[in-house]
Parts: C-alpha cells; structure tokens; sequence
C-alpha cells in the first residue's frame, strides 16, 4: 500500500455528487460537526487532542440531506 497526496481538485465534483445523492456517506471521516461560531472553541479541543477531525457546518446544510452527521 502506497501513501501520498491527492490530486482533490479532480476528484472534488464527482465525490459532492455522490454524497449529496446520498450514495457516499463521509460521516466516517469526520468526528465533529460544528457551527462558523463554535470554530475558536472547536480549534482549543483540537489543539487539546480532544477533537481529531471536525467540520464546519454552514447556512443548514446539517439538515440538506448530504450525508454529513453530527
């Protein structure tokens, strides 16, 4: 098995379409979901090892149907 990086730019369009389809569901990757506001809080548990992998929610897209949970 090989590590290295990812060319994101190319693979950015098809992955958007398959988790707002609902077919992919990258919940696995992310641990926290939070608000723009909670971002300074979020950034301490971080640092603090406390939160691995959050992301930032924003407008309501916690609740548009993209296959991202809390």
């Amino acid at each position: 098995m090989k590590g290295g990086s990812v060319t994101s730019n190319t693979l950015h369009e098809p992955f958007k379409r398959l988790i707002e389809s609902g077919v992919a569901t990258p919940s696995f990757v992310f641990e926290k979901g939070i608000e723009i506001d909670e971002v300074p809080e979020t950034y301490q548990e971080f640092s603090n090892h406390d939160v691995l992998k959050p992301y930032i929610r924003f407008g309501n897209s916690g609740s548009s149907g993209n296959g991202y949970s809390n």
